[in-house]
């Protein structure tokens, strides 16, 4: 009423006008074009009405005002924040770009969180990897440490957002930062201890137990499992590979009965049954192992893990004819860029029992001129040269560059 010149004035009524305590949209809408009117040039403002609109659902006219906003100041960061969360409420391809950038511009919350839940949601989506959307997203922005690095700032600021600490322990578990993801994930442990969100406490603490195996604190871990409700397939796989990781293979094989119980595909049971065998393997119960893996190679959808598991038993009990049957089975099941080194190795290995010692450097050669930029296979091949060269003294040489290479 003193200045009805100033938009300072008429964009703080605004805002005012928009809090909990008076939620007087009409009137907040009134005092932004005010404020507009008073000084065209006013990304603030247009910023303001365009988060008011978004907020009542009205999504074209928001999309007007916060691109009318972004023309008058393209760094402004919370106009690009509102054509994110426009993105994300129609379900558009380009929110993640438009986090991305909200982030490079400078720091807000809104920003950071929103960009990490997205990265860590395309993360989750094991379907994707071979899109272009994901190469260029995830790989060729170096997303995961875009992300970890704004969620970093974003948890230094705001300490009670449990789901922001679950996604930080996420994405420090793909850098294989694994004492910040235990970290990161018992924050939020302790946030939703008091709080009545059961299910997302249940979440934390699966999260937290498999970040304390990872490390190798096997007890704390059973504890964090133990105080679930162990009804999910996920609680009781983690808790069974924390009894086996400490040794008690009966409970372990206890618990991974249980989850063959409530696994629903054909790939989870046949991660159960191979574990199973594993665990029966270790006991000196070379048959029980067998079978079980043979279970494996007869459902609908066989993995790959217990294929190269049966390879693995063939060539620990020099059994030539299982190993190569089971080498013949692996490869009717992998696309020929997927587990290229374990393949080479399984090979090789059958090779030397059958005393090819010829074609054992044969084959890690070939596959190592098929992938040059797989440094497993280098290393392989390095280890193999020595052994199985011919004797003209040169070996150890030639095993020098393969291994500098």
């Amino acid at each position: 009423m003193m200045d009805s010149s100033s938009h300072h004035y008429w964009n703080a009524l605004g805002v005012v006008c928009c809090s909990k305590g008076v939620s007087n949209n009409v009137l907040a809408q009134h005092a932004f074009i005010k404020s507009i009117q008073c000084q065209p040039n006013n990304a603030v403002a247009w910023t303001n009405l365009g988060a008011l609109y978004l907020v009542n659902e009205n999504i074209e006219l928001s999309h007007e005002a916060f691109k009318v906003a972004q023309s008058l100041e393209p760094s402004y960061v919370r106009c690009w924040i509102g054509q994110a969360l426009i993105a994300e409420s129609v379900g558009s391809y380009e929110t993640m770009d438009l986090f991305r950038h909200t982030t490079e511009l400078s720091m807000h919350t809104e920003g950071a969180n929103g960009y990490a839940h997205w990265i860590c949601t395309t993360l989750q989506d094991k379907s994707n990897r071979n899109t272009e959307l994901y190469r260029y997203s995830i790989l060729q922005m170096n997303a995961i440490s875009a992300a970890h690095l704004a969620l970093n700032k974003y948890t230094e600021r705001i300490q009670i957002d449990a789901a922001a600490f679950a996604m930080l322990g996420y994405l420090n578990e793909h850098l294989k930062l694994k004492i910040q993801a235990r970290e990161a994930y018992h924050r939020a442990v302790l946030i939703l201890r008091d709080k009545e969100d059961k299910d997302s406490y249940t979440c934390a603490l699966r999260n937290y137990g498999r970040s304390l195996c990872a490390i190798g604190q096997y007890d704390e871990a059973i504890k964090a499992y133990t105080s679930t409700a162990l009804t999910e397939f996920d609680e009781h796989t983690g808790l069974a590979l924390a009894y086996f990781k400490k040794g008690l293979l009966q409970d372990s094989m206890k618990e991974y009965k249980t989850a063959l119980s409530v696994a629903k595909s054909e790939q989870e049971k046949a991660h159960i049954l191979t574990a199973m065998a594993i665990i029966e393997y270790n006991q000196g119960n070379s048959d029980s192992a067998k079978t079980l893996l043979f279970k494996c190679s007869m459902l609908k959808e066989p993995s790959i893990k217990s294929l190269q598991a049966l390879c693995a038993l063939g060539l620990a009990k020099r059994d030539v004819t299982l190993a190569t049957a089971a080498l013949n089975e692996l490869l009717k099941h992998v696309r020929i860029n997927d587990s290229v080194y374990e393949r080479c190795l399984i090979t090789s290995a059958i090779y030397a029992l059958q005393g090819r010692t010829g074609a054992v450097q044969r084959q890690a050669c070939k596959a190592v001129h098929s992938h040059p930029g797989n440094p497993e296979l280098w290393t392989l091949l390095s280890r193999l040269v020595p052994q199985y060269a011919s004797n003209n003294g040169k070996g150890g040489a030639i095993a020098g560059i393969v291994a500098q290479t």
